[in-house]
């Protein structure tokens, strides 16, 4: 079946549903409230009772842990994430220099390692 008859059908399916939806339900009275549905007496001093509780015991400790990550924790983490970045670019810096193609730079380090080779052949009698 070609895919665009396929999504064409699911849509006319869709578009019957809510159109019989509509005929069933426009007409249907919704019934009045039958007086409040707060709590009264006994009730309602037990509802405010765990609501309070749940206020102080669940919902204020969270906000504060949730303040606690976001403000504090989130600084830190942000303060050693760019030190750590600051290291690791300065540090790629430093060997990028030794990598890149500067013959100079490259014979006048290669002398120094032979200079401080024969050096501390000299300075050992003749043996590493």
């Amino acid at each position: 079946m070609n895919p665009v008859v396929f999504a064409a059908l699911g849509t006319v399916a869709a578009l019957l549903g809510m159109f019989i939806a509509y005929k069933i339900y426009a007409n249907a009275r919704i019934p009045a409230a039958k007086g409040s549905s707060a709590p009264e007496g006994g009730k309602a001093t037990w509802t405010f009772l765990f609501d309070s509780i749940h206020k102080y015991v669940g919902i204020i400790p969270v906000n504060v842990l949730a303040w606690i990550c976001d403000v504090v924790v989130d600084k830190i983490l942000a303060a050693a994430q760019w030190t750590i970045g600051a290291i690791a670019t300065i540090l790629g810096d430093g060997a990028a220099s030794f990598q890149v193609r500067k013959v100079r730079l490259q014979i006048a380090l290669s002398i120094l390692g032979l200079v401080a080779l024969l050096a501390i052949v000299i300075l050992t009698g003749g043996t590493l």
